[in-house]
């Protein structure tokens, strides 16, 4: 329930209080308990209608803001006695090319949001990015290809300060380096992206030591460490110096305390 003030009064008690009941879908009043209106959910059908309750409660998405055309909504595409429900084909009828390959990229994302555990806001953010390459990529080029939606995550991940390796993505999600990285380019050319700052040891820690269960102080420690080693190791990856800081500020913690 949510408890706010309004501007209306009750017609009852002239009370301004009202609490929204959204497992019943009332706004009451606070004041004699009278209904004042029914509320609208405009989230996702949360109930189930088939005769087979499967893990995923809904039978349909939220408004997808990134289609162009079609119905704007996923429908289930749960089989009803070896059949798709019919309401699944009129959605697919009505729906672009485009939009189906959106659709699609949109799936593909989120299971793969969900393998790495990313935050909320890398999906959201890779959401929009794959939209509007859809959207501005050349016609008879490829789209939907594993590749191009890794791409997609890596320039995510970098535009939201959650920063992941060439690498370590493509070791996850078991797709090629260099494609991976061929791929991202294509991505920059068509979004007509700007050059993004190269990925440095700093950028790694954090996750790395949240990793490995480390404490905030041996974190900073860490990071001084690093600030200063990775002028030396000019030309080693990230995740090398990220791995020689930690060791190095492990040994000199262990020798503070000694001390």
């Amino acid at each position: 329930m949510f408890v706010k003030p309004s501007a209306h009064t009750c017609k009852e008690c002239n009370g301004t209080v009202f609490v929204e009941d959204h497992t019943q879908g009332d706004e009451l009043c606070t004041g004699c308990g009278l209904v004042q209106r029914r509320l609208i959910d405009p989230g996702e059908e949360k109930r189930i209608f088939a005769d087979s309750k499967d893990d995923n409660p809904h039978r349909s998405s939220v408004e997808n803001e990134y289609l162009q055309h079609g119905l704007g909504t996923t429908i289930s595409r749960a089989q009803v006695k070896g059949e798709r429900s019919r309401i699944s084909r009129i959605s697919d009828h009505t729906a672009t090319a485009n939009d189906r390959n959106i659709m699609r990229g949109m799936q593909e994302l989120t299971h793969f949001c969900n393998l790495l555990g990313l935050h909320s806001r890398i999906l959201a953010k890779s959401k929009k990015i794959y939209s509007e390459f859809e959207k501005n990529r050349p016609r008879f080029t490829r789209g939907r290809d594993k590749c191009t939606y890794v791409a997609v995550l890596y320039m995510a991940c970098r535009d939201e300060g959650f920063a992941r390796s060439y690498k370590e993505l493509a070791h996850s999600l078991n797709v090629d380096v260099k494609m991976l990285q061929k791929n991202y380019t294509r991505l920059r050319k068509v979004l007509d992206a700007p050059q993004t700052k190269e990925i440095v040891a700093t950028d790694l820690i954090p996750r790395i030591c949240g990793r490995l269960k480390l404490d905030y102080r041996t974190e900073c420690t860490v990071l001084e460490f690093a600030q200063v080693i990775q002028h030396h190791m000019v030309g080693k990856r990230p995740n090398t110096v990220a791995a020689a800081s930690i060791n190095h500020a492990l040994a000199f913690l262990k020798a503070e305390k000694l001390e």
